[in-house]
């Protein structure tokens, strides 16, 4: 069996020690590496690879339902079956955390420089400071919005949204440095607060709701799921990640939180995450208790 992608990296002592003691699919012809291949090949070409070992993984485990039948002789079938299969998992773990990384760093790339802002009368300026606003804030939501599946990409996905909301801080701060200097009411909280108010809407546009009817337009859609409850259970946590997603960097009062604004404006953002992620939970034991009481469910 030639698999590729998602090999482990040969950069090690135990690699080399490793070679040629074991059945191991040998390097193809063009001599690249596994990092080159994660690296340099198409993203497309990964995707085929994760749909690849999707494949596998559902063929294996549909031969350990059939072996389980038999009840005796199999244990050790059994054995490398699951073992092959956790094989399959991590691999397909490792390409689709390779095509997150590769994703985000192609956004930081595409963010832009800083912006320069000299007068406040000049139409032109202003036109490039409402562009990279509206550019930075786009950029925002796309990179929100990308899955990150481990807890590598999970802060490369934090720490590069920090970013892109701290270059929209400075354009707000440069506007009100220049509204200042011209004798204009300015206040130096507003870019911060600004900030804020950003985490707070997106707060809002994640809710079992909100997700159970994005899930719906997908192909597999509801087929993916045996119950209600499943289905549910898999909307709330998914919206608890998406709560975390856009919070994390708030729980950080050193590194993250602005020293001009109060600490209390901070804990009330977070008290309101958690507060949506208690309601998920509630909904949640709504529809098992009506399912156990044989009402309807809440979600069609």
């Amino acid at each position: 069996l030639q698999i590729r992608h998602g090999a482990p990296y040969d950069d090690d002592a135990d690699s080399a020690q490793f070679d040629g003691m074991a059945d191991t699919p040998q390097a193809s012809d063009d001599g690249c590496t596994a990092l080159q291949l994660d690296t340099f090949v198409g993203l497309d070409v990964l995707d085929r690879a994760v749909a690849e070992f999707d494949t596998l993984i559902g063929g294996a485990i549909a031969q350990l339902r059939e072996i389980k039948k038999r009840e005796k002789g199999t244990k050790n079938v059994r054995f490398v079956i699951a073992m092959f299969v956790d094989a399959c998992r991590l691999r397909r773990e490792k390409i689709q955390n390779t095509i997150s990384a590769r994703q985000l760093s192609e956004h930081k790339r595409g963010i832009g420089s800083a912006l320069l802002l000299k007068d406040l009368h000049n139409e032109n300026e202003i036109k490039k400071l409402h562009d990279s606003n509206v550019h930075l804030s786009n950029m925002l939501t796309t990179v929100r919005q990308e899955k990150a599946p481990t807890i590598f990409t999970r802060s490369l996905q934090e720490s590069l949204a920090e970013c892109i909301e701290t270059k929209l801080q400075l354009n707000e701060t440069q506007q009100n440095l220049l509204q200042a200097r011209s004798g204009q009411p300015a206040d130096v909280n507003v870019p911060a607060l600004r900030i804020l108010k950003e985490r707070w809407m997106a707060l809002k546009k994640f809710s079992i709701y909100s997700l159970y009817q994005e899930f719906q337009q997908r192909p597999s859609g509801r087929k993916s799921f045996n119950s209600d409850e499943e289905l549910l259970t898999y909307l709330a946590h998914s919206s608890d990640a998406k709560i975390d997603q856009i919070i994390n960097a708030d729980r950080d009062k050193i590194v993250s939180r602005d020293a001009l604004i109060p600490h209390l404006c901070y804990d009330i953002l977070l008290e309101n995450a958690e507060l949506r992620k208690m309601c998920n939970t509630y909904q949640l034991k709504v529809l098992t208790l009506r399912q156990k009481g044989g009402g309807a469910a809440l979600v069609r």
